[in-house]
């Protein structure tokens, strides 16, 4: 917690993280019992350097890692054992905020004809590698994160 009055850029990074748990937390609860909750997916709509203030310019590839994470039923699992199977593998394979759709599709079953599933980390033929993903809005190469 933080002082009142006074201004942490950390300290409040730190409790906007344990605000977001706790209402993630409250969701997924309230879906699980009243919702048939099958899958639940996250992102956040940005990333920070707790320590710098925001600004235009490429600061550094702090700036660029969201947070995101996918919840399967055990329900969905045997439904979609495919899926599921895919992410496993895929999980440490890199990803950008760019394929969040096609990664949206994979997993809900939306039929689009712009879907993608060699752009879907919830398929096995998902093709992307560090190599080829860009960041900053086009601008960076996430191969030349060396952090």
């Amino acid at each position: 917690m933080g002082e009142p009055g006074v201004q942490d850029n950390v300290v409040n990074y730190k409790n906007s993280i344990r605000y977001t748990d706790s209402i993630l937390q409250r969701i997924y609860q309230y879906a699980d019992a009243h919702l048939n909750l099958q899958a639940m997916v996250y992102f956040s709509d940005h990333a920070t350097i707790p320590d710098k203030r925001r600004s235009p310019r490429f600061d550094g590839f702090g700036q660029c890692r969201i947070p995101v994470f996918v919840y399967m039923s055990d329900s969905y699992i045997a439904g979609h054992p495919d899926r599921y199977r895919a992410l496993m593998d895929n999980r440490s394979k890199s990803f950008t905020n760019d394929l969040a759709y096609d990664l949206m599709c994979g997993i809900f079953d939306i039929e689009s004809n712009h879907f993608d599933p060699t752009q879907s980390l919830a398929y096995d033929c998902y093709r992307f590698t560090r190599d080829m993903l860009l960041t900053y809005l086009g601008t960076r190469h996430i191969s030349e994160n060396t952090d």
